[in-house]
């Protein structure tokens, strides 16, 4: 029977003059996966610091389970130390976790193994953010909590580290609490979704399903508002009636009925309003020069990097076509923004040739944490620079009119700066950019901080953008919606051209040559990808032995733990950080050949 960590009874909270929940009741209980979703503003991060005892709330009550442990991993988290990664982990473990050094050792090694880390002494004051990103999250696992509070975990991740923070948390013993914006996780990870958001009755919906169920079911409930609203209507029509009638409120029985009207026609109001926001759909298309030239750039034979000696793209050969949207994929340092710059005039090609129309129009939008923003100023003047209006298509618009096409609303428009979410702020950011007119459009991973519904409304502006579009992202629902082709760019200067990103991601995932065709080849990926190849020889010897190898596999994994015990117990660094990586090494392979099994059992 599942027992019951965090409860929240009653809780409400408000920030300023905005109240983000109200009257409260939840609970975390064992083996709850919990998805959490909403608008950006809409208070996810305040509640789960509030489930996490990192917040508190106004009114109501939180409790916990006695002695139940919780790791919080925030959107951002700042390390101010110049330890390295490995002292200032253990620092932490036994000093904050009370965790003796031997077990510390044990936790801390194996985690930033898992993570990626192989220099266990490189100062943390030097990590990027995607290296701040991986030391969180084995922080967090490392403390073996009973509970995970994780705030957008997948910001700044690269791609192998997605997957493999994606299988350390379906490997996880104990409950934990995502908000995350990233679809594909939350499908693959959760077993119930909760939105926060100001379109139900009670401002939110909670379903203990994962979350592609949980968007039928949604629909399901809305639906029944809505007609839950028809028949509040005619009612209230009756009322109304007899509230225009005059009847005078003498008897205890009229006054009753009086205020019953009053309070059912206010209740239709919210209602009504609350279905209005359901059905507003954002509008927008970009400036573009509508030129009717169909190849917009073009890479002929390029050579891509700072180098001449060591390239990072070699000759490669690619159109960026109206009406298309192309993927680019590939690890960190494959050269995905160095092709971009290429494309740009930023950076010169080592050979090779970059071909543009005539007067072409590049809008590149960077990804950036730090927007510069003027946290004194409001939404209207950092748009607009102070003026009224701004000029969009070649027409002079009133500047609120122009937020409330990416769902701003009214009474945000003089809000300030400093008081908008980092999501709400990367919406403003990308609201300001696309002022620009574009006929190629350039994202660099945009779906970072946004929410569901924003992303929603990118998605359809690039399906309706008529000139090219080239998205960097680590999205795989985001690039499946938008992107009909994918350049998978690989650290060893290859190339190859995808149709699917699943293609991308079972290469990746297997470390193998590239199954869809590379330039060059006859085939096209769709012809390829519809063939079902034969079993080698060497296929089949590998399904019949598969169980041995595994079994192998799994003692050699059972003796290094018993190596490493020991040497925690020893105290002895040298010989924990060897056998760590050795474990990471055997638990690598054990996954390739359960995923090589997985391939082959769908051929057979």
């Amino acid at each position: 029977m599942s027992a019951q960590l965090i409860s929240l009874n009653e809780v409400s909270k408000a920030v300023g003059s905005k109240t983000l929940f109200e009257g409260l009741n939840l609970s975390l209980k064992t083996g709850d996966a919990l998805g959490i979703i909403g608008p950006n503003g809409a208070g996810k991060s305040t509640l789960i610091k509030i489930m996490g005892l990192i917040d508190t709330p106004d009114e109501g009550k939180v409790v916990h389970q006695k002695s139940l442990r919780i790791s919080y991993v925030p959107q951002e988290e700042e390390f101010n130390t110049k330890l390295g990664v490995i002292d200032y982990l253990l620092d932490h473990l036994t000093t904050h976790k009370k965790l003796d050094l031997s077990e510390a050792q044990a936790y801390a090694y194996t985690f930033l193994g898992q993570f990626g880390f192989e220099d266990f002494d490189m100062a943390v004051s030097t990590l990027s953010g995607g290296w701040k990103k991986k030391l969180s999250l084995a922080k967090a696992f490392s403390e073996t909590p009973d509970v995970l509070i994780l705030d957008e975990p997948t910001n700044h991740l690269d791609w192998e580290a997605l997957v493999q923070f994606e299988m350390i948390l379906k490997s996880f013993n104990g409950s934990f609490i995502v908000i995350s914006h990233d679809r594909s996780l939350l499908n693959n990870v959760t077993n119930k979704t909760l939105e926060i958001n100001p379109v139900y009755a009670k401002g939110l919906l909670k379903l203990d399903v994962p979350y592609s169920e949980f968007l039928v079911q949604k629909k399901l409930v809305l639906d029944g508002q809505r007609s839950l609203q028809a028949s509040l209507s005619s009612k209230a029509k009756r009322e109304q009636a007899f509230l225009d009638a005059g009847v005078k409120a003498r008897t205890t029985k009229s006054k009753v009925r009086t205020s019953e009207a009053h309070k059912l026609i206010d209740d239709l109001k919210a209602l009504s309003s609350k279905n209005a926001q359901v059905d507003k759909k954002l509008k927008f298309q970009i400036d573009e020069s509508g030129r009717k030239t169909k190849k917009l750039a073009e890479f002929i034979e390029a050579h891509i990097g700072y180098d001449s000696n060591t390239p990072l793209v070699k000759a490669l050969d690619f159109a960026f076509l109206k009406n298309s949207c192309t993927g680019l994929l590939g690890p960190n340092g494959s050269g995905k923004t160095t092709l971009v710059k290429s494309l740009t005039g930023q950076l010169e090609l080592l050979s090779g040739n970059v071909k543009l129309a005539p007067d072409l129009k590049l809008l590149y939008v960077e990804q950036k944490r730090d927007f510069n923003f003027d946290d004194n100023a409001n939404l209207l003047s950092f748009i607009s620079d102070g003026s009224e209006y701004v000029n969009f298509k070649n027409e002079s618009i009133h500047v609120r009119s122009y937020l409330i096409k990416f769902g701003f609303s009214g009474d945000q428009m003089t809000q300030l700066l400093s008081r908008l979410s980092g999501g709400e702020r990367a919406k403003l950011h990308l609201a300001k950019e696309l002022l620009k007119p574009a006929d190629i459009l350039i994202l660099d991973e945009p779906t970072n901080d946004l929410d569901i519904s924003t992303i929603d409304f990118l998605e359809q502006l690039i399906r309706d953008f008529q000139g090219a579009v080239i998205l960097i992202s680590h999205d795989r629902f985001f690039l499946e919606n938008c992107c009909s082709k994918y350049i998978g760019l690989r650290p060893n200067t290859t190339y190859s051209i995808y149709a699917e990103l699943n293609n991308w991601l079972r290469d990746l995932s297997a470390k193998e040559e590239p199954t869809s065709p590379t330039r060059g080849s006859s085939e096209s990926p769709l012809q390829s990808k519809n063939k079902k190849p034969k079993l080698s020889y060497n296929d089949k010897k590998f399904l019949e032995e598969v169980e041995d190898k595994i079994a192998e596999k799994e003692t050699q994994m059972s003796q290094l733990s018993q190596k490493l015990e020991k040497a925690a117990q020893n105290q002895d660094t040298d010989q924990i950080q060897e056998v760590s990586q050795l474990i990471a090494k055997v638990q690598s392979e054990i996954d390739e050949v359960f995923k090589k099994w997985e391939k082959l059992s769908g051929q057979q």
